[in-house]
């Protein structure tokens, strides 16, 4: 078993929402074998999470300025995952800007 994990953002944004949507369903879609969980307590994670059957912990430690810590992420994702391999990814997808050689 494979536990993937991400910190979404908010999901305020219309496009942001989307992307983020399309990313967690096609993690899921990956077969009974990968386990997906979302960190964080913003505006719609836990409700998108309970949408799309996936598993979210509320609560991450943050920095002075509210950026989630990664290593409590990944420490919470250890304790709690089920999967032997665990993975970090990005849950918004933007396009990158053309490259100018």
């Amino acid at each position: 078993m494979i536990t993937i994990f991400c910190i979404p953002k908010p999901f305020l944004d219309p496009h942001i929402s989307t992307t983020q949507k399309n990313a967690i369903s096609s993690w899921k879609n990956l077969g009974d074998e990968v386990e997906v969980i979302t960190f964080g307590n913003e505006s719609g994670i836990e409700d998108v999470s309970r949408e799309l059957g996936v598993k979210n912990i509320p609560n991450i430690k943050m920095s002075d300025y509210g950026t989630p810590i990664l290593t409590d992420a990944f420490l919470k994702g250890q304790q709690e995952g089920r999967g032997e391999y665990l993975i970090y990814t990005n849950s918004l997808y933007t396009t990158p800007p053309p490259l100018d050689f």
